[in-house]
């Protein structure tokens, strides 16, 4: 036990004011750090540089202390089933493997295997570590820890967890918070009050304002607050910013929403709560909607679950749909089937997702994980792809279901629409959605092929050749980028970049007049709406998307001619 009333600097190596404390075997190694008023240190090594000020007592149990190395998370299915031993160094991305990967035992034994070995090499002989620069204020009650350099603990209460910190990315628990048999890792943050039990927060995650988080892993720049999070793996990018629930999910993809009132966890089927929600990357859970599990929305990325929303246990393989409350009446469907509308989010809100790429570009904060990839990229245009061949499809299938003159679709005619039904008119304009943006995909991929001088625009699209020195990602876009264009026809190179120019302007528009909707209707409603809205002309993004358009053009323009 150290008493120091007074500020002072210590001697390297210097034990100072050892006492037994009942329980405990332990005397405390300090170096050159500050620690005045009263001070409970037990089996506790402090770094050159640390600050303890005010805390109460600063424990370690034994010589088998993790520091919550090899705790096992719960994620997706509540009761296990879908484990991950998680460690202090473990890549995101090898975590999401662990999870989807369960069928091979061999490698899942490795796994455990490793963890297991990192667990026991970096116990620390019954001491806590508290390293260079880092700060522990008011902290009442702090046990079996590792705290990184430069890491701030303040008023809250710590166990059983290791805190990775460096300088340049300071990780902190403040505000009276609590954390427990977990795991943070750089430039981390639980703040104001909130609770995390059980869980793994990767590089740039944080959780604040009173939110609970337990048995859960939180990817890069996700943020949960005021919510509760439990048995969940929630991948980079998601928001969460209200008060809402998941509860069961297992969302590697992240980049989503969770709105205020979601209730995402409907897990409990009165015998066990054993069922899981797999939502696809980007997809939005709107004001109040109820999630009932088992679901499953993979395939239906950057898809939007509208307010208020009930959705039944389903697979959804439309990507970017609107699944909206029925808006008409039919009588041979039950009223617990929604309206899909495939596709509306790039029909009628293109401007959402540039403003998404926009976000995900600008607020990545990650050094450590590479959580940076386009939205339109080949595994979600595939996803378009097969969706859109199944909407060509049912107009050969026999269809029994209409609405006066529209015709009503569901899952028997198109596989992949959940437990949703679809007009006619939805169906075409999905088709053409989809098509469009797919187009668009192949043609930047023929662009940007021309500017590397990788292949000649007067050589026919089907005697193109795979480039060489491609990586093997690379290849297989260009590859899938090539085909789409093949299937379309030999089109001339100098055609198929005007049509990307048109494509481009088109995009642009599209933005903002999908804004100028929302625009048009607050007017309406809002007296002096126009003096506190920008104009959808002077929105940034629809700014940027038409000097993207004008950019290209220009620097098509001055191709061309060299020719």
């Amino acid at each position: 036990m150290l008493q120091h009333h007074h500020r002072r600097q210590l001697c390297p190596g210097r034990r100072v004011g050892a006492r037994h404390v009942p329980s405990s075997p332990y005397t405390s190694r300090v170096l050159s750090v500050s620690l005045p008023t009263l001070v409970i240190l037990v089996g506790t090594y402090v770094s050159h540089g640390a600050v303890v000020v005010g805390c109460g007592t600063i424990t370690c149990s034994g010589t088998d202390v993790t520091n919550g190395n090899g705790t096992v998370l719960k994620v997706g299915v509540e009761i296990g089933g879908r484990e991950i031993a998680m460690f202090a160094d473990m890549p995101f991305h090898l975590a999401a493997v662990v999870g989807e990967t369960r069928g091979n035992v061999s490698e899942l034994k490795a796994y455990e295997d490793l963890v297991r070995t990192y667990t026991k090499k970096v116990q620390c002989d019954g001491f806590n570590v508290i390293a260079h620069q880092a700060k522990l204020l008011r902290c009442p009650k702090i046990r079996d820890v590792f705290v990184g350099d430069a890491a701030v603990l303040e008023d809250s209460v710590v166990s059983n967890s290791t805190i990775l910190s460096s300088p340049a990315e300071v990780s902190s628990i403040l505000g009276f918070s609590q954390v427990h048999s977990s795991i943070l890792q750089w430039n981390a943050h639980v703040h104001s009050g909130s609770s995390v039990e059980r869980s793994f927060l990767c590089d740039c995650s944080r959780v604040e304002r009173h939110g609970v988080v337990m048995d859960s892993l939180l990817g890069p720049n996700t943020a949960i607050a005021e919510g509760e999070c439990t048995s969940t793996f929630l991948g980079p990018f998601v928001g969460f910013h209200h008060q809402a629930m998941i509860v069961a999910a297992f969302w590697p993809r992240g980049r989503g929403n969770v709105g205020y009132g979601a209730n995402v966890g409907s897990n409990h089927t009165l015998k066990a709560p054993d069922q899981e929600l797999w939502p696809g990357e980007g997809v939005f859970f709107g004001l109040s909607v109820s999630i009932k599990y088992p679901s499953n929305f993979t395939n239906a990325a950057y898809s939007v679950i509208a307010t208020g929303v009930s959705t039944l246990p389903q697979k959804l393989d439309m990507p970017f749909a609107l699944i909206n409350t029925p808006g008409h009446n039919i009588p041979d469907l039950s009223p617990a089937i929604n309206e899909i509308y495939p596709g509306w989010v790039l029909s009628h809100s293109i401007f959402t997702v540039l403003r998404n790429q926009d976000k995900f570009d600008k607020r990545n904060k990650s050094k450590r994980t590479n959580v940076d990839s386009p939205i339109f990229r080949s595994d979600i245009i595939m996803m378009m792809q097969v969706a859109c061949q199944r909407l060509v499809d049912a107009e050969k299938k026999p269809v029994n279901l209409r609405h006066g003159k529209q015709i009503i679709y569901t899952d028997k005619q198109v596989p992949g629409l959940g437990k949703n039904y679809m007009t006619e008119t939805s169906r075409v304009v999905a088709i053409e959605a989809y098509s469009f943006y797919t187009r668009v995909f192949a043609l930047e991929g023929y662009w940007h092929q021309l500017q590397t001088g990788a292949i000649s625009i007067e050589t026919p699209l089907n005697h193109l050749a795979i480039v060489d020195g491609l990586d093997e990602s690379a290849a297989a876009t260009w590859a899938h980028q090539r085909a789409i264009l093949v299937e379309h026809g030999v089109v001339q190179g100098g055609d198929l970049l005007r049509e990307l120019v048109a494509a481009y302007k088109s995009i642009a528009k599209n933005a903002q007049d999908g804004k100028s909707r929302d625009d048009k209707r607050g007017q309406h409603i809002i007296p002096d709406y126009t003096l506190v809205h920008k104009k959808a002309s002077e929105e940034r993004i629809v700014i940027d998307a038409h000097r993207r358009a004008m950019d290209l053009e220009r620097a098509v323009a001055n191709y061309l001619p060299r020719l």
